[in-house]
């Protein structure tokens, strides 16, 4: 057998370095096209829930609400995919333990919406139909808008970071 293959590879030497070309080709290709991070972000993700719940105060409702999200959820897996869900709720741990602190639960569906800035989910959007139980409709309109709101704070980021780059040259100069 292993003849046989040198025998082939010393008949064909074209085809066979013309092979062995494009493969080093490819894996050249595929190790330059494979995305670099320096500095990779290895902080845990965390979701913040705003909500009113009357009579608690702020750190309460933080302690009651707040999802670690090293665990599996679904609050996870759109914070870390950053695609929005629209749809029946799935039992989850962390979703049952949101809806049990937020009560009236009694929508057939929900959606959650990440907003994303510098490609960081940085929170996520909460929404369910509990008057009248149906699940949300057509939510394009509010992906929309939940965008606009990541790119606008990008915004925000920058300018900061350029007033104080401007800052620290003003007082350069003097």
């Amino acid at each position: 057998m292993l003849r046989a293959l040198i025998k082939f590879c010393v008949e064909r030497r074209l085809a066979v370095l013309v092979t062995t070309a494009l493969i080093a080709l490819y894996g050249i290709k595929s190790y330059l096209d494979t995305p670099i991070e320096a500095y990779p972000d290895v902080t845990n993700y965390q979701v913040n829930v705003i909500a009113q719940m009357p009579g608690l105060a702020p750190e309460e409702i933080e302690r009651q609400l707040t999802i670690p999200l090293r665990e599996p959820s679904l609050f996870r897996q759109v914070a870390h995919d950053r695609r929005p869900f629209n749809g029946p709720a799935p039992s989850d741990r962390w979703l049952g333990h949101v809806l049990g602190r937020i009560g009236r639960f009694q929508s057939h569906g929900i959606a959650l919406l990440p907003l994303v800035a510098h490609r960081e989910t940085i929170a996520i959007v909460f929404g369910d139909n509990p008057e009248s139980g149906r699940e949300p409709g057509n939510l394009e309109p509010l992906e929309v808008f939940v965008q606009q709101a990541g790119i606008a704070l990008e915004n925000v980021f920058l300018q900061k970071k350029l007033q104080a780059a401007e800052d620290k040259d003003r007082a350069s100069l003097r």
